[in-house]
C-alpha cells in the first residue's frame, strides 16, 4: 500500500470525526476508528494506536467539550478538576510526586479539563507549574491570584482578569493602614507582573509557618519602598494591581479583615468599586479585592460560559478555607486528610491521604477506576442535595424575616390602636 493511500485514509478519518467530541453515544469511538481504518487495509495496526489516534483527534475539541466526557469504554469522567495547588496538589517540599503526575496526564488524555486554583500571582504560579508537565496540554488553565486571572497554561495567555485600578489600590494601602497599624501588619500588592512590597518581612512571616514558600515567593517581589503606585507604574502595571494582601505575625486573618470593613465601606462610597477582604490560605493572611471575585466565582464562569458545563460534572480537591466557595460549588467537593477543619465540614468527601502521601494522584485515579453511571448519578445526588440545602436555608431565612415582619406589623397596630385612645 502507497504512502500517499495511507495519508489519503488518516485524512479521511480526521474529516471525518472534525468537530465532533467523545461521549457517550457518539458513534465515533475508538472501535468504529478501527473498523475504519481496516476497511482501507490497515488491519496490522495495534489496537494502542487506534486509540492514540482517536485521543489525539478527540483532544484537538477540548474546548467543545461537553459532559460526561469519557474515556475508552463505558466510563464515565467528570468533564473538569479544580485543584488547589499549596497544601493539595503539591507536597510540603513544593514538589508533586511521579504518580500524581502520571494520573493528571491520564486524564487529561483522556479529554478531561484540569484547572488548578492558586492565592499565588501569576508569576509564581508559572514557577510552580513547570513542575507539572500535563500544563502543557491543550485543556489545562490554573486560576491565579485567588481567582483574579485565568491564565491557559500552554500558552501561558491571560483569558480573564480583573484590575483595580492604581488610585483605588493606593486608596486601600492608605486608608487600611491607617485603620490596621503599620506596626503589626505587613503589606504587598499583586500585579501582573509581580508582586510589590515595602520590605522583605511579609514573606519573611509566611516562611515562618510554611518553610519555603515565603522564600520562593520573594523571588517574584519587588522591594521598592512605600511608593506603590509609583512601583506599579514603573514595572509596567499601567492599569493597576490585582489585590492588596496583609500579613501579621500574630493576629488572626479574620481579625484583620473585620477591622478593614469601615475603609473598604469609605472606599466603595468614593469610587464605586465594591471590595472584600477574604482569607488567603494563610493563618494571619487576607487580602483586599474586588468583591465577588474568589476561586469559585472564576471557577463557575469558566465552565458554564466557555466550556457550558453545569456544576455536577466538576470535581474540585483542595486544604485551606480560601477553596471553600470552590469546594461548595463543584459537584463533588474533596478536602484533603490535612485540610483546615472548615473545609472539612462542607466537603462532600475527605480524603485519607495527605498532600505528602500523593493525595490528589490517589483520589484522582480512584474516580477514573470506579467512574461509570453510577458515579456520575452520585454526582447529580451531591448537587441536588447542596441545591436543596440551600433552598432550605433561604426558606429558613425568610420565615425568619416574616416573623420579624408580624411582629413589626403588630406592634405598628398596637401603636395605631393608642393613638385612637388618645384622641378619643
Amino acid at each position: 500500500m502507497s504512502s500517499l493511500t495511507y495519508l489519503a485514509a488518516l485524512a479521511w478519518v480526521y474529516i471525518k470525526m472534525r468537530g465532533k467530541r467523545p461521549g457517550r453515544g457518539n458513534n465515533l469511538n475508538a472501535e468504529w476508528v478501527e473498523e475504519l481504518v481496516k476497511a482501507f487495509g490497515f488491519a496490522w495496526i495495534s489496537n494502542t494506536v487506534i486509540s492514540l489516534l482517536y485521543t489525539w483527534l478527540a483532544s484537538r475539541k477540548t474546548k467543545r467539550l461537553n459532559v460526561p466526557c469519557s474515556n475508552f469504554g463505558s466510563k464515565v469522567l467528570p468533564a473538569v478538576i479544580a485543584l488547589d495547588l499549596d497544601g493539595t496538589l503539591f507536597d510540603d517540599t513544593s514538589n508533586i510526586s511521579d504518580k500524581t503526575n502520571q494520573v493528571l496526564s491520564r486524564y487529561a488524555r483522556a479529554g478531561g479539563v484540569l484547572v488548578f486554583a492558586t492565592q499565588q500571582p501569576m508569576s509564581a504560579a508559572k514557577r510552580f507549574l513547570s513542575k507539572v508537565p500535563v500544563s502543557e496540554q491543550e485543556n489545562c488553565y490554573c486560576i491565579c491570584a485567588g481567582g483574579s486571572i485565568l491564565i491557559h497554561t500552554r500558552e501561558w495567555s491571560i483569558r480573564d482578569v480583573n484590575v483595580i485600578p492604581v488610585d483605588v489600590i493606593t486608596m486601600i494601602v492608605e486608608e487600611c493602614t491607617q485603620d490596621l497599624g503599620e506596626d503589626t501588619w505587613h503589606m504587598s500588592i499583586d500585579g501582573l507582573n509581580g508582586w510589590y512590597t515595602s520590605n522583605s518581612r511579609f514573606f519573611d512571616i509566611i516562611d515562618a509557618t510554611m518553610p519555603g514558600v515565603g522564600s520562593k515567593l520573594k523571588k517574584f517581589a519587588i522591594v521598592n519602598g512605600n511608593n506603590y503606585a509609583k512601583s506599579l507604574q514603573n514595572a509596567g502595571e499601567t492599569k493597576g494591581g490585582i489585590r492588596v494582601l496583609f500579613i501579621s505575625e500574630s493576629i488572626r486573618w479574620d481579625t484583620g479583615a473585620k477591622t478593614v470593613q469601615s475603609a473598604l465601606r469609605r472606599i466603595h462610597e468614593k469610587t464605586g468599586i465594591p471590595l472584600e477582604a477574604r482569607p488567603t490560605g494563610h493563618e494571619t493572611g487576607f487580602e483586599v479585592g474586588v468583591s465577588g471575585v474568589d476561586k469559585a466565582s472564576t471557577l463557575a464562569k469558566f465552565c458554564e460560559n466557555v466550556l457550558h458545563i453545569g456544576r455536577e460534572n466538576i470535581v474540585a480537591i483542595g486544604d485551606g478555607e480560601n477553596d471553600t466557595n470552590m469546594i461548595k460549588y463543584a459537584g463533588l467537593g474533596i478536602a484533603m486528610k490535612n485540610a483546615c477543619k472548615e473545609l472539612k465540614e462542607v466537603a462532600d468527601a475527605v480524603s485519607s491521604h495527605t498532600n505528602n502521601e500523593s493525595g490528589v494522584g490517589i483520589e484522582i485515579e480512584r474516580i477514573l477506576d470506579s467512574s461509570d453511571e453510577t458515579a456520575l448519578n452520585k454526582l447529580l445526588l451531591n448537587v441536588k442535595i447542596k441545591q436543596a440545602k440551600h433552598l432550605e436555608d433561604t426558606i429558613s431565612k425568610l420565615s425568619d424575616n416574616a416573623e420579624k415582619l408580624q411582629s413589626i406589623l403588630s406592634s405598628a397596630l398596637d401603636l395605631e390602636r393608642k393613638i385612637k385612645e388618645l384622641q378619643i
